[in-house]
């Protein structure tokens, strides 16, 4: 059984970003959040997953954004490197999917749950706009 939780790293999917990240050539890490973030719009719980652990590693680089760390730390957890601005909206637009999504919302049990985790997103989606240029 997999793990599955509110928070952006609480679940399989997400720890593998984090996972991958870490065993990752830093340089390399813009690279893979980008296609990471263009993967919601596909319409998979995997995607889903994937895209909020990416858009909370770019949340983390905004100005008074909170660390990823105290989420999910793999044993090879290397910091990313700064990244451009424009992930941001890239990261906003995925996360706007996400939260919008009738069969995500609807996957959880418990209903408290899945409020922790709409609020998550917010946060998230909240960090990131702040700090983002129109586009």
């Amino acid at each position: 059984m997999g793990c599955w939780g509110p928070g952006p790293f609480d679940n399989d999917m997400a720890r593998d970003v984090a996972d991958h990240l870490g065993a990752t050539d830093p340089a390399e890490h813009e690279v893979h959040l980008r296609r990471t973030l263009s993967r919601p719009a596909a319409d998979t719980v995997q995607g889903w997953e994937e895209a909020v652990a990416a858009a909370a590693m770019i949340a983390e680089q905004c100005p008074g954004g909170e660390s990823c760390s105290h989420w999910w730390r793999p044993p090879s957890y290397r910091p990313t490197p700064p990244l451009p601005l424009d992930l941001r909206p890239l990261a906003t637009a995925a996360l706007a999917i996400v939260y919008n999504s009738p069969v995500l919302a609807d996957s959880w049990f418990d209903s408290r749950d899945r409020d922790v985790w709409r609020t998550s997103l917010a946060q998230l989606h909240e960090r990131l706009t702040e700090h983002s240029d129109p586009p």
